[in-house]
């Protein structure tokens, strides 16, 4: 694909920031993880981006709507790290 994904620390918010590549322009971000991210994976065709966090969660979101909650939410007792 031509995306990269990241997963930041600012303040107490744990954004997901996508990035187009070659250019390094910022595409957009998603909001919602409350720990630190530990984990980003792409599906095969590059449309969904699948996030694991302290926060006890691993979200699911479509990279054609940034700014929206994630499209699934997949809660856990403890830290998911993959």
């Amino acid at each position: 694909g031509r995306s990269l994904a990241c997963a930041c620390q600012d303040g107490s918010d744990h954004p997901v920031l996508v990035y187009e590549i070659p250019s390094g322009s910022l595409r957009g971000e998603f909001q919602g993880h409350f720990g630190i991210v530990y984990s980003l994976s792409w599906n095969k065709s590059d449309t969904l981006l699948l996030t694991a966090s302290s926060d006890g969660t691993a979200r699911i979101w479509d990279i054609q709507k940034f700014g929206e909650s994630q499209i699934r939410l997949l809660p856990h007792p403890g830290f998911v790290y993959t």
